[in-house]
């Protein structure tokens, strides 16, 4: 037996199609029941292209592997993204500038800035390494990423044994469940292994995934139809029934929702964001014998100039939060620095929150009460947080009185206080001596459920 893939064949295309289905081992059971009763599908393959289907294989569901962030199917417009067969219509269809490119090119077309992203499993986005150069993953909840079909020669199936094919046949059951496994166990060392490289992971709030459906269904699917005829709509019509049958037996966790499981679930309201390509956005824009502050190149810079201090800049027109998960990156340009990061829950330049890193490794969170800085953690260490000049991503929860940090995807720590329930969001810098130059992009505030 070989693989061959559906979506090469008019008819079978139908079990290709994306969000009809989260679930790989649900379509690839629902894909044989309609193989096995619906007769049409079945001579496409027998009688056309003589060969028997003797299972279905289904590749893993489809991650989002991206230069930056994309909060939801709005933000993939007009992006390059790489992909193959029925996944280049889709990625169409959400707004995105589909490129097929071969395999082993996609890392190099990142690095070089040819393409945006790719649409890939999330074993070959570790596999190829993807996310050394493309550091945002994100879950658009297109469900697998295609179908394969394990097929022989119809000839010689019709001339073998009927205990072997008994026995073939049997064993579909088993390979589905096995193959499975390998992919969830992929998976699972992906997921760790992007996690300790700093992976930023997105899940997309249902408002979000409800928006990328629509998008895409109906209307791939009743484009399908019209290219080949009503005995598409008898197939999708089939298949829909055996997914709502085998869809509540599945077995299957995609990578996402191991991540989700093992690191936490992020906000799923987005309330504010900023991607700092708009000089006219809010953020404050000056230039002091004490410090700097400036648009440039898609991201917001300060500029400390004065000897042993730190300054906080803020954005009013964004507003005040009280509960939220905020994310920001932020990236020490150079000279010396003591420790920068972000400000949350800000009434004024003397009162707020604080959570800084620091270049050698270590962080801390701070509160400031009437001007007065009052350590809620105190200074430590953590091999999550990236050394030098080097890019982190920041993440703080805010709920009630409690605060957790989070530092490129890893938990940090928490703390407790009820000094300030809401307030304004910002950046920070502190230094020992003059010049210490920080670049910050991407900020978001989520609305905590």
């Amino acid at each position: 037996p070989v693989s061959a893939v559906p979506g090469l064949i008019p008819l079978s295309q139908g079990l290709t199609l994306h969000y009809l289905t989260y679930k790989p081992d649900a379509l690839a059971l629902a894909a044989r029941e309609v193989y096995d009763t619906f007769t049409p599908l079945r001579e496409e393959w027998e009688v056309d292209n003589n060969v028997k289907v003797v299972y279905f294989l289904p590749l893993d569901t489809a991650a989002l592997c991206t230069t930056s962030p994309v909060s939801g199917a709005a933000d993939l417009a007009g992006r390059k993204i790489r992909s193959f067969g029925p996944a280049l219509d889709t990625l169409q269809r959400l707004g995105g500038a589909p490129i097929a490119i071969p395999y082993t090119e996609i890392y190099t077309a990142l690095k070089l800035g040819i393409i945006d992203g790719a649409l890939i499993v999330l074993d070959g986005i570790s596999s190829l390494k993807l996310f050394e150069v493309a550091t945002y993953l994100t879950e658009p909840w297109a469900g697998p990423h295609t179908l394969l079909a394990t097929v022989i020669n119809k000839d010689v199936w019709d001339n073998l044994p009927a205990d072997v094919k008994r026995l073939m046949e049997e064993s579909r059951d088993d390979a589905l469940e096995y193959y499975i496994r390998i992919i969830m166990e992929a998976n699972r060392q992906a997921i760790e292994k992007m996690v300790t490289a700093g992976v930023n992971f997105y899940l997309w709030p249902q408002s979000e995934r409800e928006a990328a459906k629509n998008r895409v269904q109906p209307a791939q699917t009743q484009d399908w139809i019209e290219k080949v005829g009503t005995s598409g709509q008898e197939l999708i019509t089939r298949l829909q029934q055996e997914l709502s049958v085998y869809e509540p037996q599945s077995t299957y966790g995609s990578g996402f929702e191991m991540w989700e499981e093992e690191y936490g679930t992020p906000s799923s309201e987005l309330m504010y964001e900023d991607d700092f390509s708009d000089s006219d956005s809010g953020w404050p824009t000056e230039s002091t014998e004490a410090h700097e502050y400036y648009y440039e190149d898609g991201e917001y810079h300060v500029l400390v100039k004065r000897l042993d201090s730190y300054t906080m800049a803020w954005n009013r027109d964004a507003g005040s939060f009280t509960d939220f998960t905020l994310e920001i990156d932020a990236r020490l340009v150079s000279g010396p620095n003591k420790s920068y990061g972000v400000i949350f829950r800000l009434q004024d330049g003397d009162n707020c929150y604080s959570f800084e890193v620091y270049e050698d490794g270590y962080y801390k969170v701070w509160k400031q009460l009437d001007d007065e800085w009052i350590e809620l953690q105190s200074k430590t260490k953590s091999a999550f947080i990236q050394e030098g000049n080097s890019t982190n991503h920041f993440k703080v929860v805010c709920q009630g009185s409690q605060i957790e940090v989070y530092a490129n995807g890893h938990y940090l720590t928490t703390v407790t206080d009820n000094s300030f329930a809401d307030g304004y969001v910002g950046v920070t810098v502190d230094t020992p001596e003059p010049t210490s130059h920080v670049a910050f992009d991407n900020i978001r505030v989520y609305r905590l459920d």
